[in-house]
């Protein structure tokens, strides 16, 4: 397990890789469509390789729990 101080590739917290699949996820407590502009295009524009997913997960403070959104 390897961890670092800043977002990979600039946009996602989380890298998950299995055998079958690749996750990129990003984890925020706004919602996607409170981001930056810059920041969703950067998310959006990412490369999507075959047996990948990208993953916004949001924290609802409320609910207690995470909805994840795939963008």
């Amino acid at each position: 397990m390897r961890f670092q101080a800043q977002d990979l590739f600039g946009c996602w917290d989380l890298m998950a890789v299995s055998k079958k699949e690749i996750r990129f996820v990003q984890v925020s407590s706004e919602p996607f469509g409170s981001r930056s502009r810059a920041d969703k295009e950067h998310m959006l524009a990412f490369p999507k390789p075959p047996g990948s997913n990208k993953e916004y997960w949001r924290w609802d403070q409320k609910k207690k729990e995470f909805t994840i959104q795939t963008i």
